[in-house]
Parts: structure tokens; sequence; C-alpha cells
């Protein structure tokens, strides 16, 4: 169970990480939808008012946005609050960069400070030690410690609060092995390679879906739901940094190209999001057309295959 104090924290961790995106923002549109989970926070009573006021700051005194977002943004300040514009709290700063998948699913080597620059940010110190002591030990035999163990967190933008949470720790025996577990209200839910948990946090949190984060959200889901030849693993690229170097040494060029396929077709009568994607599940390579409902709900209806045998698996353990 997660406790008042550390459901706050990381409410309020979700919120700065939103206002520093807006703050560095280039799309409209994101920083639209940035703004709603802000006042929807706000309105359920978990934010301040004061924090949708800073991030309307935010945007007015964001150059890289529209003058149309940005004067707006200005006039509802004046109107609500008839206060003059202070200066952003990250005024001059890049910010953190709009959310991407690849940035999300990562080897578990990568150096923390690496990891910390792609949007990640880790417990403080009490945090942690209050986190691992209520998981320890993980499946009865995982164990954690403050000493070598790292926890991490991340908001995903189909939800409002719900942060996705990585436990790594270089001592354990299992190679490439990574926790992961999703914050749902006070609880904690493990992503034990079944669907089931993500279900459950979709149901409760619930998940807010849009023809911006659909395909991101896919990706994860096929990350995290495995079947017995590992992860229906969804590239972001030739260069994503979890495909192994082997199978990308012996892919055509076709291939290759093909690791860039994932795309959002469009949104069919039933208001479900049509995709298409390449997938690595095994030691093959296929093309896929899925199905995402406005529930997280995800159906496979065709594949069609572009390669097998090759040398590598993707190495990404979750037990």
């Amino acid at each position: 169970m997660i406790n008042d104090e550390f459901s706050l924290q990381l409410t309020q961790n979700v919120a700065n990480a939103l206002l520093e995106r807006i703050t560095g923002a280039s799309s409209d549109a994101l920083v639209s939808e940035d703004l709603d989970r802000l006042r929807r926070l706000v309105a359920a009573g978990h934010l301040s008012k004061k924090v949708v006021r800073q991030a309307l700051h935010n945007v007015a005194n964001n150059e890289a946005l529209s003058a149309g977002i940005r004067e707006s943004a200005a006039a509802e300040v004046a109107d609500d609050f008839q206060a003059t514009a202070i200066k952003s709290a990250n005024s001059g700063e890049a910010g953190l960069r709009p959310y991407r998948s690849a940035d999300t699913l990562l080897p578990t080597d990568w150096p923390i400070d690496r990891l910390e620059n792609c949007g990640w940010t880790r417990f403080t110190d009490e945090q942690a030690t209050n986190f691992l002591s209520d998981i320890n030990p993980v499946d009865g035999r995982i164990r954690v410690t403050p000493r070598t163990t790292a926890v991490h967190f991340r908001p995903l933008p189909w939800y409002e609060s719900e942060v996705l949470i990585r436990v790594r720790d270089p001592d354990w025996q299992t190679p490439n092995l990574a926790l992961y577990y999703l914050s749902c209200e006070k609880s904690l839910m493990r992503l034990n390679g079944t669907a089931h948990p993500i279900h459950e946090v979709n149901a409760k949190a619930p998940i807010r879906l849009t023809d911006l984060n659909a395909l991101d959200y896919l990706r994860f889901f096929c990350f995290f739901v495995r079947s017995d030849e590992g992860p229906f693993f969804i590239p972001a690229g030739v260069a994503d940094p979890l495909l192994p170097a082997a199978s990308i040494a012996v892919l055509s060029d076709d291939a290759k190209a093909r690791l860039s396929l994932a795309k959002l077709m469009h949104i069919d009568e039933h208001g479900k999001f049509r995709c298409e994607a390449t997938v690595y599940y095994g030691n093959a390579l296929f093309n896929a057309d899925f199905s995402v409902a406005p529930t997280g709900m995800i159906e496979m209806h065709s594949d069609s295959p572009i390669c097998g045998d090759l040398p590598e698996r993707i190495q990404a353990p979750l037990a």
C-alpha cells in the first residue's frame, strides 16, 4: 500500500514534470493535453490551483508555442487572478522533452545519469527506503536494499497521476532484469508479464487515450505483456536501444526500414485506434495490425512475417 504522504509526493512529482515539460514544449496540442491533466488533478483535490496558474505562466512565456495559445494563457491569468506575470521557475532551461516510449523502455545497463536524462526521476533516499521495505523480497526471493537498488519513476501520458516505477539492482544474478510497478490510487501493481495489472489500472485510473498517445500506449502494453518467447516488442526504429546488435547486423535494408513502421492509421467507427507496427517477438520480425480500444484493450487483427531465425531475442526479463 502507498500511504497518503507518499501518494502526495508522487502526485507533486508528476505536476513538476508536467510544468517543466510545458516550459520546453513546442507542440500546442501536447501543452493543451498537459494543462487538462493538471486541471483535472486540481479539480480532484490532489493539487493546489497555484499549479495551474504556474502552468499558464509557463505557456505564456514559451516562445516555441503559437501566439494564439500563449495569448490565451496570458489572458486567463489576467482574468482569473488579476496578477502580474511571474517568471517561469525554469526560465531559460530546456525542460523535459515530450514523452517518448523509446526513453521509457531502456536497457538495464544504462548509467543512472543517462536514465535520468531520458525523463526518469530518482526516488529520494527516504522514498526509496520506504518503497523497498514494502516490496522486499520480490517474488519471495529477489532481495532489494537501499544500498544497491535504484528506484526511479516517470509519468505516462495516458494516466492522470499514476506513474511507472522502475527497480534495478546490478547485484541481481539474472542478467538484464528490471522490475516495474504502476502506482494505482494507494496501491502498487506489479507488471509481471500478464495483461491483468495494466487493465486493472486502466479501469481505476482511468486510462485516457488520445490520438497523441495511443501508439505509445500500444508499445508500452506489448512490451509488458509477455508470451512464451518474451515481449511483443515494437521498436522505435533501427537505433532503438533494446534491439540486439547481432540481429540488426543481419537484417536487410528493407527489414531495417520496417523497424520505423509503427504508426496510427485512423480511428474507426467504434472509437478504436487502428495501428500498424513491426513487432520483434522471439527471434522473428513481423508486421501486424492492431486496434486499441479507449479502455486500453488491444487486439491484433493480422500479421505477416518479415524474417525469422534472428540470432538474438529481446533481453528484458521482468522476473
